[in-house]
């Protein structure tokens, strides 16, 4: 009996030694694939970080001040037009105001807090008084930092600003703003 069946020993040691040959071979197909595919998510990061950072308008908006534990971030609104024509174009309005002054004061730990300063917020800038949504245009960009940094007590470690056209393309890529009003008022124009 053992003779009759003895043949087919030799064809499963011959398939086993295909198999683990196989094996081998299949596995440093995978490993490649899997190593190409992660070389091309890191090359897709990194042009996409070296885009974005290729968009970003740089300037010198901080000052000396020592640094404080939380990370902050100064958020401006500002109705300065960079090319934008719709709504006001750029021959109707000249310089800038920052109409919305936003900080963001994330510590170390625990929740962050986001803090309004409201822009008709009087402030003495070189023994001259002025509103704190012109002293950019009026005594310079880290002047405005510095008030802020007097105000909320914090140092200012990053600034973004977000012009015109900017809150243009917001809106714009939201389909538009439908302003929807429960009575219908008027505002009477002098004459």
């Amino acid at each position: 009996m053992s003779t009759k069946f003895s043949h087919l020993g030799r064809p499963a040691a011959a398939t086993a030694k295909t198999v683990t040959a196989r094996r081998p071979r299949a596995l440093r197909i995978t490993l490649c694939a899997i190593a190409v595919l992660v070389a091309a998510l890191i090359l897709s990061v990194f042009g996409a970080w070296q885009w974005v950072d290729s968009k970003l308008n740089r300037s010198d908006w901080l000052t000396d001040t020592p640094n404080t534990p939380a990370s902050t971030w100064l958020i401006l609104g500002s109705d300065e037009r960079d090319g934008s024509t719709d709504y006001g174009g750029v021959d109707n309005i000249s310089g800038f105001r920052t109409d919305t002054i936003l900080v963001l004061i994330k510590p170390k730990s625990g929740p962050s807090s986001l803090v309004s300063i409201p822009r008709d917020s009087l402030m003495n800038v070189d023994n001259q008084y002025m509103k704190i949504n012109a002293v950019a245009l009026i005594a310079g960009k880290k002047a405005l930092v510095s008030n802020v940094e007097q105000i909320t007590g914090q140092k200012i470690d990053h600034v973004a600003q977000i012009k015109f056209g900017g809150l243009q393309n917001v809106v714009n890529a939201l389909g538009g703003i439908e302003l929807c009003y429960d009575e219908e008022f008027r505002i009477p124009i002098p004459d």
